[in-house]
């Protein structure tokens, strides 16, 4: 269910360029899209830029737990994350997810070019495998609904390695030899290149 057949994957997106013309129109960066497989690092690294930055953090993670393990319950996660979304006005919020919802093509649509910047953490299939496994329980987001041929995330790993390097982003960090610190130091440096206004 995460990502559902049939739908389109949010890769065809304009980046770049167009979000610099934005910038220059006077278009204001508005979501940071965070996204990474399982274990590459995301919830550590957005639970420090959310505080940082002074911007909410959304998390699909957090939202499914709210819903039961369904079509059905997955499709409201994502209408419950929406609708946080527009209650923050579109503005100022870190989103959290892998990439690789298809129900993610609404959200590159429905804003102008220069809304969201993406930031996109890879890591090595086998330090990624290493660490879900280490993930103590606190940190399961619920029953597994993905997909009924992928038991775990250790499947999904390997199905979505390929597909997840496909996906277009404005700034990429490789996590597999960097601490979290380095990673957060790395993410800002990345974000102040991008004009977009840190905290000191």
């Amino acid at each position: 269910m995460g990502l559902s057949p049939g739908l389109e994957l949010p890769g065809a997106r304009p980046i770049g360029l167009l979000w610099e013309a934005a910038l220059i129109l006077g278009y204001s960066m508005a979501i940071l899209h965070v996204i990474g497989l399982p274990g590459a690092g995301k919830t550590t690294l957005t639970s420090r830029l959310g505080p940082y930055l002074g911007w909410e953090v959304l998390q699909i993670g957090r939202f499914r737990r709210g819903f039961p393990p369904t079509v059905e319950g997955e499709a409201d996660a994502w209408l419950a994350l929406y609708r946080e979304l527009s209650r923050h006005g579109w503005d100022r919020v870190i989103l959290e997810t892998t990439g690789l919802n298809g129900r993610l093509c609404f959200l590159y649509r429905a804003l102008p070019p220069g809304r969201i910047l993406t930031l996109k953490l890879i890591c090595s299939k086998e330090e990624l495998l290493r660490r879900v496994k280490l993930k103590p329980p606190k940190e399961e987001t619920g029953p597994w609904v993905y997909h009924d041929t992928l038991p775990d995330r250790e499947a999904f790993i390997a199905e979505f390695l390929e597909p997840f390097a496909a996906l277009p982003a404005e700034i990429e960090i490789d996590t597999t030899h960097l601490s979290p610190e380095e990673v957060f130091a790395r993410a800002i440096e990345e974000l102040k290149a991008w004009g977009l206004c840190c905290s000191s």
